[in-house]
């Protein structure tokens, strides 16, 4: 018969072992709408699994949506190609970080810093 310390050591094992194989990486975790603060107009980002974006903000009252593509560059990073509706296209590239239900953005070129919180639907 198994002790009751080791049925414990195996049962924190076991929990262990499942929390490092349920791990996502960053290419699933940003999956979904997210919301945050853009130099005081609210702003919504929902990241698709096909590479879509579409970026959602009220301005001036009014409504106004862009939609888009991104992409991961490496692990941790990603470029983002929006299609405003006048034509020419804006890119830039993000570093992320995700951490539980906060996304935090950094633009590579400027070091601008937006963090954004999980919209949970």
């Amino acid at each position: 018969m198994l002790s009751k310390t080791l049925i414990r050591w195996l049962a924190a094992l076991t929990l262990l072992l499942l929390a490092a194989c349920s791990g996502q990486t960053l290419q699933e975790q940003i999956i979904g709408k997210w919301e945050g603060d853009f130099g005081g107009t609210q702003t919504r980002l929902e990241f698709t699994k096909d590479g879509k974006l579409l970026l959602s903000a009220e301005t001036n009252n009014k409504p106004a949506s862009l939609g888009g593509y991104y992409k991961f560059t490496d692990d941790d990073s990603i470029e983002i190609l929006l299609q405003p509706a006048s034509g020419e296209q804006v890119s830039g590239k993000l570093d992320l970080k995700i951490d539980g239900d906060q996304l935090t953005l950094t633009d590579i070129e400027t070091g601008v810093i937006q963090e954004m919180q999980r919209v949970k639907e």
